[in-house]
């Protein structure tokens, strides 16, 4: 129920903020896709920190703010996030491999963590379980120190 509830307070917190413009080169905000969760696990446990996955949609301007204001700088800056940042579509039928080797669709993947509208960011360890609540929707006002926050409580719980 009280994930019911969280989802419905994002969906009318997004529908309440003003649009935002989508990306105007979204090649320069892009973000490494989500398709070999074996090697994503190898390189959580190589660096010893967790992962960060966003799920998007194409077209999705929230999913764009997310990527570009908040995800790819992060990316950019290196240090322990370097090679941590995914993202995945989830429509449509990407093929993944999954962490047992066998191929499944993004949307597989999607419904095995619960999302149900986007963005979504999940924190996640070496066998791609979540760290911690995910980070659903934006609220630009508070989106970095969220962002933030969720990756101290990631990092902590990771070492334990």
């Amino acid at each position: 129920m009280r994930a019911r509830r969280r989802t419905l307070a994002a969906l009318a917190l997004a529908a309440a903020l003003p649009p935002i413009a989508a990306a105007g080169g979204s090649d320069a905000a892009a973000l490494p896709l989500l398709t070999d969760l074996r090697e994503l696990a190898r390189r959580i446990r190589q660096a010893g920190q967790p992962a960060l996955i966003l799920f998007s949609t194409p077209g999705c301007a929230y999913c764009a703010e997310v990527r570009r204001g908040y995800l790819r700088p992060r990316l950019d800056a290196g240090g322990d996030m370097a090679g941590l940042i995914r993202e995945l579509s989830i429509v449509g039928r990407q093929p993944l491999i999954d962490l047992d080797g066998r191929k499944i669709e993004a949307s597989a993947l999607a419904q095995r963590f619960g999302v149900r509208v986007v963005p979504v960011v999940h924190i996640v360890d070496d066998r791609l379980s979540p760290l911690v609540e995910p980070l659903v929707g934006l609220n630009p006002a508070f989106y970095e120190s969220y962002l933030d926050e969720r990756m101290t409580q990631g990092r902590a719980r990771l070492r334990r």
